[in-house]
């Protein structure tokens, strides 16, 4: 997952210990994800980068977060999914100028005020 802090966008690259990024269950996980931000956060997208000799490719989801409001409901979303599936994770890095610093947020250390303070510490 990527943050960009100018315009206000979040980059979140969804992985699991268990399944590859192919395989039709991941894929399903993914969705889900992808739709449960689309209803409580608002503007969102997805981007498949292409991997070689792979179906589908890489996900980005990338999350508009223009409120404080959409941020809190972002962490919700986070939490709730990855608390799940303690295999699945998600990438957070940010780039302010040429400064990137990168965040992983698993199933296994998931918490409400972790992943509040990981995103406030990414968008700094």
């Amino acid at each position: 997952m990527s943050v960009t802090v100018e315009s206000g966008e979040m980059s979140i690259h969804p992985r699991s210990s268990a399944y590859d990024a192919s395989d039709a269950r991941w894929i399903n996980q993914v969705q889900i994800l992808l739709s449960s931000l689309q209803v409580n956060v608002g503007q969102v997208r997805k981007e498949v980068t292409p991997v070689a000799g792979q179906k589908g490719g890489l996900v980005e989801i990338i999350v508009a977060l223009g409120s404080a409001g959409a941020l809190t409901a972002a962490v919700e979303v986070f939490k709730l999914w990855l608390s799940r599936d303690k295999t699945r994770s998600i990438d957070i890095t940010t780039k302010t100028g040429d400064v990137e610093k990168k965040i992983t947020i698993t199933g296994e250390n998931i918490s409400k005020e972790l992943l509040a303070q990981a995103l406030k510490q990414a968008a700094k």
